[in-house]
């Protein structure tokens, strides 16, 4: 699941906020079999669920509902 050349619509990049956008094409993109195998990555920076949704979200941020 490899997004080249596509905006990822992060909330502020220019503020340091790589949150992803309710737009952003990688909104559950990630592999949820790298999930259950790490539960320890279960979680993203800021305590959320990566399991929220579908699948889980690329990067450091779990994108809330």
């Amino acid at each position: 699941n490899i997004l080249l050349n596509t905006d990822p619509k992060f909330k502020d990049p220019e503020e340091n906020n790589y949150e992803l956008d309710t737009l952003s094409a990688a909104k559950d993109k990630g592999d949820i079999a790298v999930v259950n195998q790490l539960p320890v990555i279960s979680s993203d920076l800021k305590g959320n669920n990566r399991m929220i949704g579908p699948a889980p979200d690329p990067g450091a941020y779990e994108r809330e509902q």
